[in-house]
């Protein structure tokens, strides 16, 4: 415990100041998902909500990530979170809990926008506090705290919403950003900027894409996961609802407790992770995870095929495979962002972090579509057991790459 990452204070103000920001602001799109369905009754007005928050924090990504690499990344994080802070501290004085759809549109494309400027200016800060002999450590733990985070958000944001009403947690939300600024004040952050990132916008951008290009790692681990996240998100953000509700037919208590279980899961995959760090390589455990992943997904399509005798047993059956899920997709998180944080040079950590964002996230929404189709025309089983296929067609093509780059 010497040198652990737990006694290292830099770190600990970072995850600190991160997790009560993340919390209330979870909590906050909690809360206006539950105002829009509530005030409009409309999936339409509520899925376009969805959109506007992925939209317009991920494509932006690969442009604020040059100008991370162009700025001090203290100075930048500092101003960050007075700007999140301003925002929510005046719409909370100006407005009332009767907030027209443009005005909640507006905000969250405001609040996202800045969102993709923070996420790119903190994303090399774990490696730059931890150092990479511990960084394994950090992002475990890190981990640990967003499970957390996952259980807290939900419950924090429907009793706010439901207690006080959208006004309150837009004035929480906004104090929270300022405490997470007070101790963002106390953290030694270097500054990583190199003469070649005081250049132009567009000279930096080519030379961030350049730089990926040129990197096999890198690239083999981004590309993997862009077909990774194609198939997985999407399966389980459209498969779940679809195989829940509508083939088990389970009541909303039971569709709860399955999300519950979930984060449990998450919860648990830092500390497994802690126990099997030193017996196993990161790429091992990458191309491991995404095998075991693959038979999981198998088991996820027997549940959902309805072979067992009764719905309550394929919704065990669902479950337990779930858990097991969740636990695996953590330790494969971890591995994947221990090897990227370990193989960029951190003068290009957040060019590189945002070309990686849109690779990780861009296609989703074009999956979904494709799995909404899967399951609406095919037997429920199907789309499972293609995805199987392709999970390990996949970890074979990572497993290659990474053979190649060695």
């Amino acid at each position: 415990m010497k040198n652990s990452v737990l006694k290292n204070k830099n770190l600990d103000l970072l995850f600190l100041s991160a997790f009560i920001s993340a919390v209330f602001s979870e909590s906050q799109s909690i809360a206006l998902s539950l105002y829009v369905l509530n005030k409009t009754q409309s999936v339409t007005a509520f899925s376009t909500l969805l959109a506007i928050t992925l939209f317009s924090s991920i494509w932006l990504r690969p442009f604020t990530g040059v100008l991370a690499d162009k700025w001090n990344r203290k100075t930048e994080l500092i101003v960050l979170n007075f700007l999140s802070f301003l925002v929510l501290i005046v719409t909370s004085l100006f407005a009332d809990n009767n907030l027209s759809l443009v005005v909640i549109y507006g905000l969250v494309i405001i609040l996202n926008i800045i969102t993709a400027f923070y996420s790119t200016g903190s994303a090399s800060l774990v490696r730059v506090l931890a150092g990479k002999e511990q960084l394994s450590e950090a992002y475990s733990i890190n981990s640990f705290i967003s499970s957390c985070q996952a259980l807290l958000s939900p419950i924090l944001g429907a009793l706010l919403f439901s207690s006080f009403g959208i006004i309150t947690i837009f004035t929480v939300n906004g104090l929270s950003f300022l405490v997470a600024l007070i101790g963002i004040l106390f953290v030694n952050i270097p500054d990583l900027r190199t003469e070649p990132a005081k250049g132009s916008f567009t000279k930096n951008f080519i030379s961030g894409f350049s730089y990926f290009l040129h990197q096999k790692v890198i690239k083999r681990i981004a590309f993997t996961l862009m077909f990774f996240n194609f198939f997985a998100i999407p399966l389980i953000s459209v498969g779940e609802g679809y195989v829940l509700k509508l083939t088990l037919k389970v009541s909303n208590q039971q569709f709860a407790f399955s999300q519950t279980i979930g984060v449990v899961g998450t919860l648990l995959g830092p500390v497994i992770f802690h126990l099997m760090k030193n017996k196993i390589k990161l790429e091992k455990l990458f191309f491991l995870s995404i095998l075991e992943l693959s038979g999981l997904i198998l088991i996820l399509g027997i549940s959902a095929s309805k072979v067992l005798s009764s719905n309550f047993y394929s919704y065990i059956l669902y479950l337990a495979t779930f858990f097991v899920m969740c636990i695996v997709e953590t330790l494969l998180n971890i591995a994947i962002s221990t090897q990227i944080q370990s193989n960029i040079d951190l003068s290009y950590s957040g060019r590189l972090g945002g070309i990686m964002a849109i690779m990780f996230m861009g296609l989703t929404p074009f999956g979904q579509l494709l799995y909404g189709a899967l399951f609406e025309y095919l037997p429920v089983a199907y789309p499972f057991m293609l995805t199987t296929v392709i999970y390990v067609i996949i970890a074979l093509y990572y497993k290659r790459g990474m053979e190649e780059s060695n």
